[in-house]
Parts: structure tokens; C-alpha cells; sequence
């Protein structure tokens, strides 16, 4: 039987369903069939069986016991004994279709070499260089590479090692820190870096400051938060503690600070006014002096601002803080409105 194709492998993925797998190809013998799935070899009978009987033509179906699992991987390959199993007895008529099944053999054999040679570790057939493909000998934990001729290979350094420049190999002999930073000379850093553990800087002059209108990032130093309501502001009744706004902090150290316009007229009558800044809704903190202020009402303003002092603000978990109004008044309204602000300072 003539052999026209030098392709002598298939290949299959399994879906969990399908267990004949065709192989188009001719076979001598159900020894010269391998059959594998992911990686390792199958056996006959126990594992899979074949159609039909040798020699084994295009289209005999590998049928398996077990349908292969999705993409299980399959591959059936031809890979004939290497050995010569005909005898030709003297003087006898020449067995023709015996003798072709030797050639055809001896075909497979070859495709078979050819294969493997394909599938190994080879120079192209354009390489001029002349270089060897043996390898040295085994040396644990060493890897393989060419040798500084590029003509052959040779065990390189252990896995565990690494090759390093000549400056690297005079920094790495340093006896200490000190000497190992005078090798390196003075270090600039440009983009963002982050550098853990607690730091001391000698010989530091100034710190550069953003040089632009950006704000620091949440959680940064220097990170600002603020909340303002506008007029007409909030009505207020006498003597009544009444929340402008809020601001909500997230962990911290932070200054806090703010500031409440009373809207009056000439008409009002005011005793006090009351700008404090507070944990507790409608609730001025009275407990701490540089949380509120307290002014007295000069007649005929219309608009008088009080100023909350800046504050010292160390929360470990997010905290709202309110901007507290409070007032003595009577005869006539009285509103406010303001603004409370805060700078994370580490």
C-alpha cells in the first residue's frame, strides 16, 4: 500500500461526550498506534480499543472506554518498532504484498525519525556558525547556556545566583552603609515614592511645596476639605443651638477651623452670638475653649461674622463635625450661614 503523507500524528481535544477519535493514516499494527491523553500513554484494551483489524487503514477509530473530559488533550501517533520483522526464505516466490509492507515500514520509520527531529533542540538549516548542540555535563542547580565563543554550550551560573555588573560588584563589597553610600553618590528622587518605617533627615533646609493649584491627594498631608452654605443661610431661634453644616473627617491629625455670619438688622435685638464647632448636632461645644467663640452684638451691623478658633482634631475613625450656630436675640430674625474647613497636617 503506498504511503502519500508524511504526517503521521492527530490530534483531538475531548468535550466530556465524544469517545471515537479517527485516525486518518495507514497502520501496520495495533502496536504501532500510541494514543495519548495529557501527557500519558493509554493502553489497549484497558483504555481504548480499535476498529476494524491490521493492517489498519485511513479512518480506523480510536474508541475510547471513558469519553475524555473537556479540553483534555488527545494524540495519536504512528510510532512503528524500529526492527525488520520480515523473512525472505531463500529460493521461494517473492512475496510481493509482503515485501511492500516492509517498505512501507521502513517509510514509517522515517517519517517517525523525521518527527522527533523536528520536535528537538536543533540548529535552522540556514546556520552557518558551525556550533555544537552537545550538551555538558549535568551539574545540579546550573543552567545551560552558550559559551562566550557562541560555538557550544556550557553549565552556566546556579539558579539561585545572579550576574551583576562591576559597579554592582563594587557596591556589594562594601564593608557598611556608610561606605556603601559614598560608592553610590548622592540618590535623587523624581515621581512618586513611598518609603516605609520611621525616617530622620539631617541637613534638610526646605521642602518643595506644590507650585500649582492641585490638592493633596485623600489621605495625603495637606489634604483640604471644606463645607460652606450660602444666604439666605439658616433661620435661628433665640437662644436655640442650630447646625449651619458638616464636615465628615476620615483618620487622622487635622486642623480644624470655621467661620458663621450672623444676617441681622438695626431692629434686632442681640445679646450674644455663638460660633463653635461640634461633635454633636445641634450642639454647641462648650467643654473646650478653642472650639467656639463668643462675641458680643454691636448695634446697628447687619452682618457680623464670628470666627471658630483653629482646632486640634485627632480621630482614629471617621468622625462629623458640625458648624454650631447659637444666639441671644429678640424684636426681629436672625440667620447664619458660614463655612468650616480642615487641613490634614500628618
Amino acid at each position: 500500500m503506498t504511503i502519500t503523507s508524511t504526517t503521521n500524528r492527530k490530534e483531538y481535544t475531548g468535550n466530556g461526550a465524544t469517545t471515537s477519535f479517527s485516525f486518518p493514516y495507514y497502520v501496520l499494527a495495533a502496536a504501532d498506534l500510541k494514543v495519548y491523553q495529557n501527557g500519558v500513554l493509554k493502553t489497549l484494551t484497558t483504555h481504548y480499543t480499535l476498529s476494524g483489524t491490521a493492517p489498519y487503514t485511513s479512518g480506523t477509530n480510536v474508541q475510547f472506554v471513558t469519553a475524555p473530559a473537556s479540553a483534555d488533550e488527545i494524540v495519536i501517533l504512528r510510532d512503528p518498532a524500529i526492527t525488520q520483522p520480515l523473512d525472505l526464505v531463500e529460493n521461494d516466490p517473492l512475496p510481493a504484498e509482503e515485501l511492500e509492507k516492509g517498505y512501507d515500514r521502513l517509510t514509517m520509520v522515517a517519517q517517525r525519525l523525521s518527527e522527533r527531529t523536528d520536535r528537538s533542540f536543533h540548529l535552522s538549516d540556514t546556520d552557518v556558525s558551525g556550533a555544537s548542540l552537545e550538551l555538558p555535563e549535568p551539574v545540579a542547580g546550573r543552567v545551560i547556556g552558550w559559551n562566550s565563543a557562541a560555538d557550544g554550550l556550557e553549565n552556566k551560573v546556579s539558579v539561585g545566583a545572579v550576574e551583576v555588573t562591576t559597579f554592582m560588584e563594587t557596591l556589594l563589597d562594601d564593608a557598611d552603609a556608610a561606605t556603601a553610600r559614598a560608592t553610590i553618590g548622592a540618590v535623587g528622587l523624581t515621581g512618586n515614592e513611598t518609603i516605609g518605617g520611621n525616617k530622620t533627615f539631617s541637613g534638610v533646609t526646605e521642602i518643595g511645596g506644590t507650585t500649582t493649584n492641585d490638592n493633596a491627594a485623600a489621605g495625603q498631608v495637606g489634604e483640604y476639605l471644606s463645607s460652606v452654605v450660602l444666604t439666605p443661610g439658616v433661620s435661628l431661634t433665640s437662644a436655640v443651638d442650630k447646625n449651619v453644616t458638616s464636615l465628615t473627617l476620615t483618620p487622622g491629625d487635622w486642623d480644624l477651623s470655621g467661620v458663621i455670619v450672623f444676617l441681622t438688622s438695626a431692629l434686632t435685638s442681640i445679646t450674644t452670638l455663638v460660633a463653635s464647632s461640634s461633635t454633636t448636632t445641634n450642639t454647641t461645644d462648650v467643654n473646650h475653649s478653642d472650639s467656639h467663640a463668643t462675641s458680643a452684638f454691636v448695634p446697628g451691623l447687619i452682618n457680623l461674622g464670628v470666627s471658630v478658633p483653629v482646632r486640634r482634631v485627632s480621630i482614629a475613625a471617621p468622625t462629623t463635625y458640625y458648624l454650631v450656630a447659637s444666639a441671644a436675640f429678640s424684636a426681629d430674625t436672625l440667620t447664619a450661614f458660614g463655612r468650616i474647613q480642615a487641613r490634614r497636617v500628618r
